[in-house]
Parts: C-alpha cells; sequence; structure tokens
C-alpha cells in the first residue's frame, strides 16, 4: 500500500523534473507531452494509495504545472 505513495510521488517529481529540462532543450513538445502522462501516472497512483493524496496531486499538476512554464 506504501508503495503507491512512493510510486505517485516519484513519477510526480519526474514529471517536474521533464517539464524543466523542455524549458532548456528544444525537443518540440516531446518531453511537454511525457511530462503530462507521467504527471497522470503520478496521480493515478496517488489515488490509489487513498483520495486525500491523489486530490494534492491532481492539485499540484493542474495549478503547478503550468506556472512551471
Amino acid at each position: 500500500m506504501e508503495s503507491y505513495l512512493v510510486w505517485g510521488l516519484g513519477l510526480m517529481a519526474v514529471a517536474l523534473i521533464l517539464v524543466i529540462v523542455d524549458v532548456f532543450l528544444p525537443t518540440f513538445g516531446i518531453l511537454s507531452i511525457t511530462s503530462l502522462v507521467v504527471g497522470i501516472a503520478g496521480v493515478i497512483g496517488l489515488f490509489y494509495y487513498s483520495t486525500a493524496w491523489g486530490l494534492v496531486g491532481s492539485l499540484l499538476l493542474v495549478v503547478g504545472g503550468p506556472s512551471v512554464l
């Protein structure tokens, strides 16, 4: 059960790193799409752990994702 939390937070961190790398490399949006898919997978993992963690993760993805750019 705890592994869903670890995987969810890890995937959210990877999604954040991919967005930051996409700003500096000319990947024509491939890393942005990949970070979106990884972020959604992280949110799904957080929802498997608990609804509260899933809501926090989805809020971070919706609000925090565009603010990085």
